[in-house]
């Protein structure tokens, strides 16, 4: 490591130093590093602050910088002089560097530095996890009042949706209580405003939270019911032999990508879930894995892809049935009388009605 940078060769290994040094937490060599930037533009993970803790000893960066006292003033002093500002590790270490007691101690994430910033982002989530169980709860009650409604497709289909909007919202409203209050591999405290659990906890949000997608593909399971009545002019007495096409699937492909998930949820700072790829690969931390993903196919595969079909599946049912619709009014319109065109237009309800439905899935 003593070639990488002239900081840490002078603050390990003693090179180049009056008497060597024995230790990378020396005071004298951090102030002589500092006053002698590496790089035309040197990081500066304080932001323009001060190193609170310059003393404070950091054991996990033993594991990826080598042995010896690592101390934040070496770290976040020395260390951090050979690194360019737009480096992908100078942003690492200003993520982490409330733990020197950057920013009061405050982690800076989402775009909140201050406690007060993350706890309005934590209680927009729940807020809006308990809204959503209480207008869930009121469709759920609305069916099951109705003996013929109990009965009917369409509104299991909407029971389906509930019910999973449901298991989402309740995790939203745990928001990040449940997140790891330090990470399980480094000992690091993460910084998290309000969170409280550990790797067990987080990942059974992270299950729930995935689980809770099913609602999206219930709704598809939805316009695909609402496209072959339309379109295709089935009965509820007819579909009703297809009922278990519609319900089954979209609790099978729920609980399969909720299954397939557990290796990877992770911290995603207002909830777990499944985190974007962070693994450093220069200045000194290479290998060192930040979070479960070290690539996108896991927020591909679990969130992206089906997402992203469930939505263009069910913008092209909305699309399939307004194009019916406007086909079946023009060719009604040649045999109506005194018609302007626009008086008792079908095409145009249909329109507002599937831009509802569709602007439901976004």
């Amino acid at each position: 490591k003593c070639s990488s940078f002239r900081g840490i060769a002078l603050s390990q290994c003693g090179c180049g130093m009056q008497g060597g040094g024995d230790s990378p937490s020396n005071a004298t060599d951090v102030d002589v590093i500092a006053s002698d930037p590496l790089v035309a533009s040197p990081c500066d993970p304080c932001q323009g602050g001060e190193v609170a803790n310059p003393e404070l000893v950091i054991d996990a960066a033993a594991e990826v910088l080598g042995s010896g006292t690592w101390t934040c003033g070496v770290i976040f002093q020395v260390f951090s002089s050979g690194l360019e500002s737009e480096s992908e590790t100078c942003g690492f270490l200003t993520e982490f560097s409330y733990l020197c007691g950057c920013n009061d101690g405050v982690r800076s994430y989402l775009g909140a530095d201050t406690l007060e910033k993350q706890a309005v982002l934590a209680w927009l989530l729940r807020s809006s996890g308990f809204l959503s169980i209480i207008g869930s709860s009121l469709i759920i009650w609305d069916v099951f009042k109705n003996a013929q409604n109990r009965h009917s497709l369409m509104h299991q289909l909407l029971v389906g949706i509930s019910v999973g909007d449901i298991i989402g919202a309740l995790c939203y409203c745990l928001s990040t209580l449940p997140i790891t209050e330090y990470h399980p591999d480094y000992g690091l405290y993460l910084g998290i405003y309000g969170a409280k659990g550990n790797e067990k906890t987080c990942t059974a949000q992270g299950f729930f939270v995935q689980l809770g997608y099913m609602s999206v593909f219930f709704n598809l399971a939805l316009s695909t019911y609402y496209l072959v009545v339309v379109k295709y002019g089935m009965r509820e007495s007819q579909i009703k032999r297809y009922r278990y096409r519609f319900l089954l699937p979209p609790v099978v492909i729920g609980l399969a990508l909720a299954f397939a998930g557990i290796p990877f949820y992770d911290n995603i700072m207002l909830m777990c879930h499944v985190p974007p790829p962070y693994e450093l690969g220069e200045g000194g931390f290479e290998g060192l894995q930040v979070a479960k993903t070290t690539t996108w196919w896991p927020v591909l595969l679990l969130s992206i892809l089906p997402l992203g079909i469930a939505i263009f599946v069910g913008c092209t049912n909305m699309i399939l049935i307004y194009h019916h619709v406007r086909k079946q009014e023009k060719r009604a319109q040649r045999w109506m009388m005194n018609d302007n065109g626009n008086s008792n237009s079908m095409s145009r309800p249909v329109l507002l009605k599937a831009s509802l439905y569709t602007a439901s899935f976004l």
